[in-house]
């Protein structure tokens, strides 16, 4: 598997997540409410930045995928949070 292709799955993982959790929004508490604006700063962030990483990945490599994975991560903990207050 190549690095593009790491990338392109991993930020398609965050992706189903997001959506799942995007479709029960209108449950959220307000503490799942503030994790949720959090967590979505980070997706936008992680969405912009896992296109000019797949671009990068043959000359950084394993640094950006990193870099993505840790900001993944947060976003990843953040929708785990917002599914156990739900």
């Amino acid at each position: 598997m190549t690095l593009g292709q790491e990338i392109d799955g991993f930020v398609e993982k965050l992706r189903r997540q997001r959506d799942e959790l995007k479709l029960q929004s209108h449950l959220f508490k307000a503490e799942a409410k503030e994790e949720w604006d959090k967590a979505e700063a980070r997706w936008k962030k992680l969405q912009a930045r896992s296109g000019q990483a797949r671009d990068a990945a043959g000359d950084a490599g394993e640094d950006i995928v990193d870099a993505l994975k840790n900001v993944g991560r947060e976003i990843r903990d953040g929708y785990e949070k917002i599914r156990k207050t739900l």
